[in-house]
């Protein structure tokens, strides 16, 4: 399994705990130290706080990065489209002193199926054949744009949701439209955000239903004396799925995660759920 160091953490102020947060010192010390740490991918974005530069200043030139383009405005002007593009590209690509970009994600579905999503992906195709970055990506929320998506654009990387509850992109639907399509796929929220394997995230959980679920799964994890990282791994592992995006506070975290004995565990399939108000964050 590929492990990516996924930078969202890297913004001032992202916890609401601030012993969580990171200092300047220890992103730069974990930038230093990915290839020790078998980590060589990252996935950033100018939104994640001074990331890019940090990057541009200490990360190894061979580390694979993925970078996102800013939520597009709604100007029609065409012209302004153009200079956004250009604007947010180049500041990235100098940001991060040229190093390599392998893929330019758009920042979800909403923003590549309204009228600027044709006109800004059409303009990304061009930098891409001129070699600015390998692919264009897509995170996305819900699988149901998927196909809509599919047929009108050209999309080479996706990074979706999966864990322990949401089994939607391992769907025989989704595997169907992965094979059809044969784009490079990447799980994140493994954790859920913390909730799956930090006891004290708890607070984040709002609807009844929800801390059901979610205690069922450490009644698991408790009563057969297991790990909860551990386990979330275990689960993509035996998903089949190939590359996870992580967020990690320190080195020591990303030693022991690149260090585990992936294992399969049929009965990890077993937590399912479509419980909306629980799998989809934006909905607690």
């Amino acid at each position: 399994m590929n492990f990516i160091l996924g930078l969202a953490n890297f913004q001032n102020n992202y916890h609401k705990k601030k012993s969580y947060n990171l200092t300047k010192s220890q992103k730069i010390d974990i930038l230093k130290n990915l290839k020790k740490n078998k980590i060589y991918e990252i996935d950033t974005s100018p939104d994640y706080g001074n990331s890019e530069q940090l990057i541009g200043l200490h990360c190894n030139s061979s580390i694979k990065i993925h970078s996102k383009l800013r939520a597009i405005p709604n100007t029609r002007d065409k012209i302004l489209l153009k200079k956004w593009v250009d604007k947010n590209l180049f500041t990235t690509i100098k940001n991060l002193k040229n190093k390599n970009i392998d893929t330019y994600f758009f920042h979800g579905p909403n923003d590549l199926l309204k009228y600027q999503g044709k006109i800004c992906h059409d303009i990304l195709m061009k930098y891409k054949d001129k070699g600015f970055f390998n692919k264009i990506g897509i995170s996305i929320y819900d699988p149901k744009l998927y196909e809509k998506i599919f047929n009108n654009f050209i999309i080479e990387n996706i990074q979706a949701p999966l864990n322990i509850f949401d089994h939607r992109m391992i769907s025989k639907k989704w595997l169907n439209l992965k094979r059809k399509y044969n784009f490079t796929l990447s799980a994140r929220s493994l954790f859920l955000q913390g909730v799956l394997v930090d006891k004290s995230l708890f607070y984040k959980i709002k609807y009844y239903k929800s801390k059901k679920i979610v205690e069922k799964w450490f009644d698991y994890i408790e009563k057969n004396q297991l790990n909860a990282v551990e386990e979330c791994l275990n689960f993509a592992f035996t998903a089949n799925i190939k590359n996870v995006v992580l967020g990690l506070n320190n080195l020591k975290q990303i030693n022991k995660i690149t260090k585990h004995k992936l294992k399969y565990n049929k009965s990890l399939l077993n937590f399912k759920t479509y419980y909306k108000r629980l799998i989809d964050p934006r909905k607690w």
